[in-house]
């Protein structure tokens, strides 16, 4: 019998595919579990003629190119896709069953304290990220100061923001570079996005000798000798990630650029692009002070794939900008606050400092 192929919409927008194997059954798939991301392949199928395994085969958008992961489990036995975040479990017919959990967020039944359930990397994990840095422990490195951080972004004209139901995220088209610093080779920014709290005094994911900021903007970059975001996403070497700490106080003009159209993305899903040019280069000032060290994504799937730069010098917005980051919703049409990660154990790690 012929594999049949056939692509058809979930009710939720997402891309499944349906499939007939020769030496399985396949069950369909398109549930969003991951942040902002959508499955664009999917198929579970299994073994057939007595074999009892499972295999999970998944496609998933990151940012604008697809990361592919496959999973087989054995019958008896419950597998998670490290990709798309199923669960694969056995069945007495011997046909694959998907199990589906809470998709992950931020609330009491599906938050930090629970990604581990979907997401072992979260318990077992030796470079987690945030962590709280202690300034007195941090190292300095000489070697930072002599390898400065270069930045060659460029203007994006019609960047586009989209409400992915946790954040806002700010998706880049234009070759912005990043180099120096403990970096080797080039970097190149995919998007920034940021964390924040529901009320003033929280809201950030790191924090610096227990003090915990309004927000925090993340910068997100890849590794350019992997070519693609998707094909860095999980190399110990493949990403590096700017952390701004964000406090109340003055307005930040380069910021008001994005509050101003924040309103034609409250709902999730939703999606615009910026009349204004914009350069991410705006944001921030001073990249000489701060201190680095290895983690991962502070949201899952969680990859220890990071070089996090975090930075002394504090960004800083309006309560007025702060507030129209309040006003998005979830999925569920709930505000989007608390969105951030407590911070984890630096267990034997070092954090090093650019400064004295």
């Amino acid at each position: 019998m012929q594999a049949k192929m056939q692509q058809c919409k979930e009710q939720s927008g997402h891309v499944a595919r349906l499939s007939d194997e020769r030496m399985g059954v396949a069950t369909k798939y398109g549930e969003n579990l991951t942040e902002g991301r959508k499955i664009v392949g999917h198929s579970l199928t299994s073994g057939g003629r007595g074999k009892e395994r499972r295999t999970c085969v998944c496609s998933l958008e990151i940012g604008s190119e697809t990361l592919s992961s496959e999973i087989r489990n054995s019958s008896g036995s419950s597998s998670h896709c490290s990709t798309c975040g199923w669960i694969l479990s056995a069945s007495s017919d011997h046909k694959p069953v998907p199990t589906m959990s809470l998709a992950w967020g931020y609330g009491n039944n599906n938050g930090p304290l629970h990604w581990h359930e979907k997401f072992t990397i979260a318990k077992d994990g030796k470079r987690q990220s945030p962590i709280d840095i202690q300034t007195k422990e941090a190292q300095y490195d000489p070697n930072l100061q002599r390898r400065p951080i270069m930045v060659n972004y460029k203007s994006e004209m019609g960047m586009e923001l989209e409400n992915n139901g946790h954040s806002v995220k700010a998706q880049m088209k234009e070759k912005s570079e990043l180099r120096g610093g403990p970096l080797e080779g080039t970097y190149l920014l995919e998007q920034f996005h940021l964390h924040w709290g529901a009320e003033n005094g929280e809201g950030s994911e790191h924090t610096i000798d227990g003090n915990k900021y309004d927000a925090e903007l993340h910068l997100v970059h890849y590794n350019s000798k992997y070519e693609t975001f998707a094909k860095a996403a999980d190399k110990p070497d493949g990403l590096a990630v700017f952390g701004f700490m964000v406090k109340v106080g003055k307005s930040n003009d380069g910021f008001e650029k994005i509050s101003k159209d924040l309103g034609n993305v409250l709902v999730k899903g939703k999606k615009c692009n910026m009349a204004d040019k914009f350069d991410p280069s705006c944001l921030f000032s001073d990249l000489t002070a701060y201190w680095t060290y290895a983690g991962s994504l502070t949201t899952p799937p969680l990859y220890e794939s990071v070089t996090w730069i975090v930075f002394k010098k504090a960004v800083e917005i309006s309560q007025e900008q702060m507030d129209s980051l309040r006003l998005l919703q979830d999925s569920e049409g709930k505000s989007i606050v608390n969105n951030y990660r407590p911070p984890l154990s630096v267990g034997d790690r070092v954090v090093n400092s650019s400064f004295s």
